[in-house]
C-alpha cells in the first residue's frame, strides 16, 4: 500500500538522516529545507515560506496520487498544520504515519554546532514552546518513535526532576515550589477521584499530574508578552515544552507503549486550555472536544480541577 510519512522533530533531530534511508526502498523525499533552497537558492531564506509549502504539499499529493510512497520532511510541529494537511489528502488512499523524533533538545542543539548550516538557539526554545504531541485524532494511521539510543533519558530526567524540587516559582498565583505544586495536584486527584476514575484512568492521570508542569524548569522568564519586564515570572508555552520533557523522561516506556504514553504526553500539552482558549470561547472548546473526544475532555477537566486546588 502507498504510504505517506510524515517526519515530526527539531532541527538536527536527525530527520533527514532517516528520511535519505528511506530512498533506496523506492521513497520520494520531499524536503522544506531542499525545496527553500530550490525555489530561493539560500535553505536559510525565510521569506517565500507560502511557495516553499505550496511546492512540497502539491508534490507529495502528486505521489500519493499516482502511488508513490514518500515522505515529508520538515519540523512540523504543529498540530493544527499536521492536521490541515491530513484533512487534504484524505481522499488518497494511503497509510498515514507520523514518525517523531524524540531527541533532547541539548542533543539536537549540540549537533546544530556541527553543521554545515546551523540554526539560531533561539529557535529551538521557540520550537518546544510551540510543540503539540502527534495523536491519532489528527488522522494518523500510525505513530512511529525515534530515540537516541546513546543518551542516557533515565539519567537527565532524574536531574530534572531534582531541579523541580527547588524551582521557586515567583508567580503570585503559585505559593508553593514547582514540585511541591504538582505533588499536591497529584495528591489531590488521589483524595478526591480514586473511586471515581478506573485503574488506567487513575495511572494516566496521577503521571500527567505529577508532571503537568515540569516545562516551567525550561520557560520562566521575568518579562512579560509585551516585551516589558516584570516582578512576576511567565511561562509561556510552558504546557507544550512540558509534553515534550515528559516524552523524553519516558522514553523507554514510550517505545514499549507508545499510545499510552502519548495520551499521557497530550494531557499535559492540553493543561492550559481549560485557563485559555476555552475560558474565553465556548465554540473552540465544543471544536477541541469533537477533535479530542469526550474521555479526554474530561480527563484534562479533572487535571484543571487539580492543577487549581494546588496552587
Amino acid at each position: 500500500m502507498t504510504e505517506f510519512m510524515m517526519l515530526v522533530g527539531l532541527p538536527a533531530s536527525g530527520k533527514s538522516t532517516y528520511a535519505e534511508s528511506l530512498k533506496a526502498k523506492g521513497y520520494h523525499i520531499h524536503s522544506s529545507d531542499a525545496i527553500r533552497e530550490e525555489l530561493t537558492g539560500d535553505e536559510n531564506a525565510q521569506d517565500k515560506n507560502t511557495d516553499v509549502f505550496a511546492t512540497l504539499h502539491k508534490r507529495v499529493k502528486d505521489d500519493v496520487s499516482n502511488g508513490i510512497s514518500c515522505v515529508y520532511d520538515a519540523t512540523n510541529m504543529s498540530m493544527k498544520r499536521r492536521k490541515a494537511f491530513l484533512d487534504e489528502i484524505k481522499k488518497y488512499n494511503c497509510h498515514k504515519k507520523c514518525v517523531l523524533f524524540v531527541i533532547p533538545v541539548e542533543v539536537c542543539k549540540e549537533r546544530n554546532k556541527n553543521r554545515e548550516r546551523k540554526v539560531p538557539e533561539e529557535v529551538f526554545d521557540k520550537m518546544l514552546k510551540q510543540f503539540n504531541v502527534p495523536m491519532r485524532y489528527e488522522g494518523w494511521d500510525e505513530i512511529k518513535i525515534v530515540v537516541d539510543e546513546e543518551y542516557n533519558y533515565d539519567e537527565e530526567y532524574v536531574k530534572l526532576r531534582q531541579s523541580a524540587e527547588i524551582f521557586e516559582q515567583d508567580n503570585s498565583h503559585h505559593r508553593y515550589s514547582l514540585m511541591k505544586h504538582m505533588t499536591k495536584s497529584a495528591n489531590y486527584f488521589l483524595y478526591h477521584f480514586i473511586d471515581a476514575v478506573s485503574c488506567f484512568q487513575f495511572e494516566n492521570l496521577s503521571t500527567a499530574l505529577y508532571n503537568h508542569d515540569i516545562g516551567k524548569l525550561i520557560t520562566k522568564t521575568f518579562i512579560n508578552q509585551k516585551g516589558e519586564t516584570t516582578d512576576e515570572a511567565h511561562y509561556y508555552g510552558h504546557d507544550h515544552a512540558g509534553a515534550y520533557l515528559f516524552l523524553c523522561g519516558f522514553s523507554q516506556d514510550l517505545i514499549e507503549s507508545t499510545d499510552r504514553i502519548l495520551y499521557i504526553a497530550s494531557l499535559i500539552d492540553w493543561h492550559m486550555h481549560p485557563y485559555l482558549a476555552w475560558k474565553e470561547s465556548e465554540k473552540a472548546r465544543e471544536r477541541d472536544k469533537r477533535l479530542i473526544g469526550e474521555d479526554m475532555y474530561q480527563d484534562i477537566m479533572i487535571m484543571h480541577e487539580c492543577d487549581r486546588a494546588a496552587h
